[in-house]
């Protein structure tokens, strides 16, 4: 029974740390082109579809393309994208879809040279993260050429594939090490709260026995019970408190987490609430 309990235990907090590295794709909002001149509604679709596909085969990504948002959108929301371009407006479209990268760009044409431009908006924060602009001579089918290499560029600029290829949170900005190293902390921190009440609960099954039958043996046994429950909630209270912090010193504007505790309506107990966003 006491190798059950204590593999448990390191089962628990292996747990926290396999749920840190697990990677999830980055989401990114693909928002409509807008043409000024020189390139028809259907041609900038097909832009906006290989800018799609292009964006795949940079990384882990998961794009929200035109046809996407139709069916994301409710029909209220899709009358106030009609003339949405300025930056705020386009991060409550993005906010309603849950994401937290949107792309959007348009494309004109001032003689015999085409001009495309693409910015990349960091949507909580309200600012552009990365933009490309390039100014293009010949035909349309240059822009096909220019495109994947502006795709790269803007993606680089703004931090994203370091984001793809490294371990993803909830579609944190790269660089934020509090934010991974808090779940692996809380989690472990978690699994070892739980080992301390198990052990709590045998420490307390071996003491009624030795009450009852007098055994010495069950009088060890809850000894020993009581020494791995206290280590488990003191491991456990550390770790827990450690992953908080680190959470903490995320900043402003990233994805938080907060405990909070108080007492219950009839007055005779502690309740603990774990809230914030992932």
């Amino acid at each position: 029974m006491q190798r059950v309990i204590i593999l448990s235990a390191l089962f628990f907090g292996m747990a926290g740390f396999a749920a840190a590295g697990r990677a999830k794709p980055v989401e990114i909002a693909v928002m409509e082109f807008a043409s000024k001149g020189g390139i028809t509604p259907q041609q900038m679709e097909a832009l906006e579809d290989m800018l799609t596909t292009e964006i795949r085969k940079l990384g882990d990504f998961r794009v929200i393309a035109k046809s996407d948002l139709d069916m994301a959108l409710q029909l209220e929301q899709r009358k106030q994208l009609v003339g949405c371009r300025d930056d705020s407006c386009l991060a409550e479209v993005a906010g309603a879809l849950g994401v937290r990268w949107l792309i959007t760009g348009n494309v004109s044409l001032f003689g015999k040279t085409y001009l495309i431009n693409m910015k990349l908006l960091d949507v909580p924060r309200v600012r552009i993260a990365s933009s490309v602009s390039k100014k293009i001579k010949g035909e349309q089918d240059q822009l096909l050429d220019a495109l994947p290499g502006m795709t790269r560029e803007m993606f680089e600029s703004g931090g994203l594939l370091d984001l793809a290829r490294g371990p993803e949170l909830t579609g944190r900005a790269p660089g934020r090490p509090f934010s991974t190293w808090g779940h692996v902390t809380f989690w472990s921190g978690v699994g070892f709260l739980a080992f301390g009440g198990v052990s709590a609960y045998l420490a307390g099954a071996a003491g009624d026995d030795y009450d009852k039958y007098g055994h010495y043996d069950d009088l060890n046994a809850s000894r020993n019970w009581s020494g791995l429950m206290w280590t488990g909630f003191g491991l456990g209270a550390a770790l827990v408190t450690t992953g908080i912090i680190l959470w903490a010193l995320e900043p402003e504007g990233e994805p938080s987490t907060s405990l909070s505790a108080g007492p219950t309506p009839d007055g005779t107990g502690m309740v603990f609430s774990l809230g914030g966003r992932w």
